[in-house]
C-alpha cells in the first residue's frame, strides 16, 4: 500500500515539474542575405526562437544545439544556377568540413523551374550521389 502511494506521489511530482518547465529557447543565427525570403520574420514571431541576423561566412542558418546544425537553403532556380556555375559542390564540401552538422534545404522542385533551360537528366549528369 505504501509503495503504491509513493509511486503515485512521484508520478504527480514528475508531472508537476514537467508542466512548470518552459520550452527550451532555440537560438538561430541567420545570414543577412536571407531577410528577403521572409523566413527570419516567421522564425522571430515564434516565442521560443531567438533570431540573430548576422553575415555568415558559410550557410544561411545556424541552429544551436548539440550538434549545432548549419543549413544551406536553395530555391529551385538558385539550386540550378549553383549547379550550372559550379558553385554547388564546393559549397556543400565546405559545409561537410565545418564543425556543424550540415543540411541542404531545397525549396521547391528545381526540375520544374519554368525558366530553366536545363533538362532533368543534365542536372545530375556526371554527379553520383554520395
Amino acid at each position: 500500500m505504501c509503495q503504491e502511494a509513493c509511486t503515485k506521489r512521484r508520478r504527480e511530482a514528475l508531472q508537476a515539474m514537467q508542466e512548470q518547465q518552459e520550452p527550451a529557447q532555440i537560438h538561430i543565427r541567420i545570414d543577412t542575405q536571407e531577410q528577403r525570403s521572409g523566413i527570419p520574420d516567421l522564425l522571430a514571431a515564434m516565442p521560443q526562437v531567438h533570431v540573430e541576423l548576422t553575415p555568415l561566412r558559410m550557410g544561411d542558418y545556424v541552429v544551436g544545439g548539440d550538434p549545432c546544425r548549419i543549413f544551406e537553403r536553395k530555391t529551385g532556380s538558385d539550386f540550378l544556377c549553383s549547379l550550372a556555375q559550379g558553385r554547388l559542390f564546393p559549397q556543400l564540401a565546405a559545409l561537410l568540413k565545418s564543425r556543424f552538422a550540415p543540411i541542404l534545404l531545397l525549396e521547391g522542385d528545381p526540375l520544374s523551374v519554368s525558366h530553366s533551360q536545363m533538362r532533368p537528366r543534365s542536372a545530375f549528369a556526371g554527379h553520383s550521389p554520395t
